[in-house]
């Protein structure tokens, strides 16, 4: 009875001490939760190692004893010509990139320290933020500078195992291993498709983790990307991101040309490549009229096939505008504009004199119209009523003048000859010049240079166009694209003649090594190819060259084949 008494007892003891303990658990694991979270944020913060640019007084300093005494004094002052490598600071405006032997002990300093990985990373990422601050395509630097950059890019990629600690590992660092491409000569591609598609989660990853500034040529060099990753793609999302792409180019000047030239080229390159208004009047409004030759340099950027087609297409605005705004059928009759698109490609100059109404008309439309014509246009002097114009086109050696108000013939003048109008000074800068629109310049038919004129009552299309034919010998664009398809496909038919009869030729050559025959071609005029062997054929040669579709000549003793 005793022992069952004190096991009792031992019993509501151990019940009661577990009582208390349970009672404090709670307690317990509230502070070990506190202690992890605090333990988390820490290492976080250790991870995430936010690195403060020095001041740039001291960056300055720094920078100009370098420059002086040619010697870096400790891993301190590496450190502040690190992040002020790239700063024009000193003498004409130059940076150490400049003095390509300076920066060269820089990186040799900065690699002797590779042992000591808190001072190497600190001068490593001074580098990485001057890399990030100046770039070839956004600034233009000297070869000397040039060269010293590519250094630095090369440097930072080759020493990136050198920054990095597995043990300690860095959030920056680990970012920069993983996302290396920002150290080659393709630095923004991988982020150009994510922010054309509207994300830019991985941007603005980027910039966090590298302390990429907007003012960074990275973020300008990311619209390139856009425009790369863009051209790419296949015709139809290439043709829906086109808007976009032209929006982007707005706000980045310095990036324009080289994207713009990128966009128009591939899009001629789709299967199907219609007239876009928005493409066109963008390049035409910032690399101006592509058939001017104060304009070449521009135009230069693209390939042959996009400026022909832009042309083409400014031309056709021309010829439209004209006779829309500048003629008094315009909104009633468009027979002239459908007549002379006609021609459109061979049109190799057009040039408007405008009457005094088209100059002082003050309207949205005619303001855009007379600053797209500029460096084509006239003052029209005694052209009759003021809201007469001219248009003036150039094709071949033939010189057209059309008129807008009713009333007015077309005249036709030989540009071989001396034209009683210079047309040369619609490119002078200054005022514009007159042309008379009467009988001493664009009507002169007593000038030595006057052809005939035609006028537009009746059927005039069908007597324009017969008379530019049969006269001048101006046939239509598609007349002609008619013919060259004609003859490009006679020309492959040739080629494929020539090589199936130089195939022939080769084997027969080997024949006539073997039965000592001569081989004539004379088919390419007009004649046959003969093979004529002294002393005569045998049986058996008679035979072989029958099977080749050869016929015996009683009169010239010789074998022939016409084909």
């Amino acid at each position: 009875m005793k022992n069952l008494n004190e096991l009792t007892n031992q019993l509501r003891e151990l019940n009661e001490q577990a009582m208390v303990a349970l009672s404090i658990a709670p307690e317990l694991t509230r502070g070990i939760e506190a202690i992890q979270r605090k333990r988390e944020q820490l290492e976080k913060w250790a991870r995430q190692e936010r690195v403060k640019a020095p001041d740039a007084g001291r960056i300055h300093t720094a920078l100009v004893t370098f420059f002086r005494v040619k010697n870096i004094q400790d891993i301190r002052h590496a450190r502040y010509l690190c992040f002020g490598c790239t700063e024009s600071v000193l003498p004409n405006s130059t940076s150490l990139l400049d003095h390509s032997i300076l920066f060269d002990e820089l990186l040799k300093f900065v690699k002797s320290a590779q042992k000591e990985m808190r001072a190497f990373r600190l001068m490593y990422r001074g580098l990485l933020n001057a890399y990030f601050s100046v770039h070839p395509e956004i600034k233009e630097l000297s070869k000397a500078a040039l060269a010293s950059w590519v250094k630095l890019r090369d440097f930072l990629f080759d020493n990136l195992l050198h920054i990095r600690d597995v043990n300690k590992p860095r959030d920056w660092i680990e970012y920069l291993h993983f996302n290396h491409e920002v150290l080659t000569e393709k630095p923004c591609d991988k982020f150009g498709k994510s922010l054309l598609e509207g994300n830019a989660t991985l941007v603005n990853e980027a910039k966090q983790q590298l302390n990429i500034t907007d003012a960074s040529w990275f973020m300008k060099l990311l619209v390139n990307a856009q425009v790369d990753a863009a051209c790419v793609a296949e015709d139809g999302l290439f043709k829906e991101l086109i808007p976009k792409l032209l929006e982007l180019l707005k706000t980045h000047s310095l990036l324009l040309d080289r994207n713009l030239a990128k966009i128009l080229d591939r899009y001629f390159k789709c299967a199907a490549a219609p007239q876009h208004l928005a493409l066109r009047d963008f390049a035409v409004d910032h690399w101006k009229n592509p058939w001017l030759s104060t304009n070449q340099h521009k135009w230069a950027r693209v390939e042959d096939n996009t400026k022909m087609q832009i042309t083409r297409w400014l031309k056709e605005k021309f010829i439209k505008q004209f006779f829309t705004f500048l003629a008094d059928d315009g909104n009633n009759d468009q027979r002239r504009v459908a007549f002379w698109m006609q021609y459109t490609d061979q049109i190799e100059q057009m040039y408007f004199a405008f009457g005094r109404t088209a100059l002082e008309n003050r309207s949205t439309d005619f303001k855009q119209m007379r600053q797209e014509m500029q460096g084509l246009t006239f003052k029209l002097e005694a052209g009759g009523v003021p809201s007469n114009n001219a248009f003036i086109m150039k094709i071949r050696d033939v010189v057209i003048v059309e008129f807008g108000t009713t009333g007015n013939a077309t005249y036709f003048f030989n540009a071989s000859k001396p034209l009683p109008f210079n047309l040369s000074n619609a490119h002078q800068p200054g005022p514009l010049w007159g042309l008379y629109g009467d009988g001493r310049m664009l009507k002169n038919w007593s000038s030595p240079a006057f052809i005939d004129k035609l006028s537009h009552g009746g059927s005039w299309e069908y007597n324009f166009s017969y008379f530019l034919k049969n006269s001048l010998q101006i046939s239509t664009d598609e007349q002609l694209a008619k013919i060259a398809r004609a003859q490009a496909e006679q020309a492959e038919r040739n080629a494929i003649t020539n090589q199936r009869r130089q195939a022939e030729i080769n084997s027969l050559k080997e024949l006539a090594d073997q039965h000592s025959f001569t081989i004539k071609d004379n088919r390419e005029k007009g004649g046959a190819l003969w093979i004529e062997k002294y002393g005569g054929f045998s049986e058996e040669l008679s035979k072989l060259l029958k099977s080749k579709g050869f016929i015996w000549s009683e009169r010239n003793s010789s074998f022939y084949k016409s084909s």
